[in-house]
């Protein structure tokens, strides 16, 4: 056996193993609902995490994700509806 090919082989299962170990991870405070209950990732979850970031600067709150009153705490601080509108699509929950 060349060590050379055997080390070759161990690398490569090392990064099919991390790829393995980090397929959906991400921030959690920008994961989808359904990323976090172990669904697998699609790209609608990267529209949800645009969402929240839209949130966050509406709110300038960084450290926050949106919640279930997140409708009601943006309509009080006079985002206007067509805002509300597209924020609930990237949300999904029109």
């Amino acid at each position: 056996v060349n060590p050379n090919m055997a080390s070759n082989v161990s690398r490569q299962r090392t990064r099919t193993a991390t790829v393995l170990d980090l397929r959906g991870a991400g921030t959690y405070l920008y994961s989808a609902p359904e990323q976090l209950r172990g669904a697998a990732p699609l790209p609608t979850q990267d529209i949800y995490s645009l969402g929240v970031i839209w949130y966050q600067l509406l709110i300038d709150d960084f450290t926050r994700a949106p919640g279930p009153s997140w409708r009601k705490q943006l309509a009080s601080k006079g985002v206007p509806e067509q805002q509300l509108a597209v924020l609930g699509v990237l949300f999904g929950r029109s």
